[in-house]
């Protein structure tokens, strides 16, 4: 079964989180259990952790901008 991470740019107790890693593993056609989520201001993922998935997505809210 393919493993997806969905790095979410939400702070780890935000509520919207368990409904957004449904919406992506639905839509990405995944098991929710094979998509783990990783908190952004929990700090980056480190390379080992980053290539143990087969995919990455980005979420996230308007709390926090990316440029």
């Amino acid at each position: 079964m393919p493993r997806a991470l969905l790095i979410a740019l939400r702070d780890a107790d935000d509520p919207m989180i368990a409904h957004e890693r449904a919406c992506f593993a639905r839509r990405a056609e995944l098991d929710v259990r094979a998509l783990d989520v990783h908190a952004m201001p929990d700090g980056v993922p480190s390379r080992i952790q980053l290539a143990s998935y087969d995919a990455i997505f980005f979420g996230g809210s308007g709390a926090y901008s990316v440029f």
